[in-house]
């Protein structure tokens, strides 16, 4: 699926934060498995700065649960603990410090505001 250019949608470093969590523990096969799995037809890794529809992560995760035997529940917590990593290596690391001194506090003042 094309990237969007509306709105309606999530940046790609959440989506590339998801392929590096599955090549990372699975390996580039799995993550072409997965991707076919998805419908995602594609060349490359997702563009950080791009918004995708919310939709492709979201069959993403469902065709990682099929493919990897995984609950999505599952994996998407373990994608929660890698996802602050992977900030911290992309940088946005000033960013999580301004949300929250510590990665409990950060994680705290999230659900906080996904509650609202």
């Amino acid at each position: 699926m094309p990237p969007s250019i509306e709105r309606d949608g999530k940046y790609g470093f959440v989506n590339h934060a998801l392929e590096l969590l599955i090549v990372r523990n699975y390996g580039e096969v799995m993550w072409e498995k997965i991707k076919k799995e998805a419908d995602i037809v594609m060349e490359g890794q997702f563009l950080v700065r791009i918004i995708y529809e919310d939709e492709i992560t979201y069959q993403i995760v469902f065709a990682a649960e099929k493919c990897l035997g995984i609950k999505a529940a599952d994996i998407l917590e373990h994608f929660g603990r890698m996802f602050f990593d992977f900030c911290q290596e992309s940088g946005y690391d000033k960013i999580l410090k301004v949300l929250g001194a510590t990665q409990e506090i950060f994680f705290r003042i999230w659900m906080l505001c996904t509650i609202i």
